[in-house]
């Protein structure tokens, strides 16, 4: 898996499928990324072949309670693409299917 990187203000994700469970993607985010000013939005692409996008903002509001690690990151949490939630949390997205 690529490292995620900042194009465009977004923040791009790979999402394996073993980090899959039915609708559910497990996944995290640095902290770093969370408070970038300059990152707007994140990219998460499942495996599956969607495409989440979702608002730097919306993400914040809904990992409020994800665990903080000692690596510097948020999460583990859950992105729900049918559901259009994060973490149980309702949350605006734009789910695209990846060519």
């Amino acid at each position: 898996m690529r490292s995620p990187k900042v194009l465009n203000h977004v923040w791009h994700r790979n999402v394996p499928a073993t980090w899959a469970n039915r609708s559910l993607w497990r996944t995290d985010i640095p902290a770093s990324v969370l408070s970038n000013p300059d990152v707007h939005s994140v990219c998460y692409r499942l495996a599956s072949g969607l495409c989440v996008l979702i608002r730097i903002a919306d993400l914040r509001d809904s990992v409020w309670d994800a665990p903080r690690r000692t690596s510097g990151k948020v999460g583990p949490f859950y992105v729900d693409p049918l559901a259009k939630t994060v973490n149980g949390w309702s949350s605006s997205m734009d789910v695209q299917t990846t060519a």
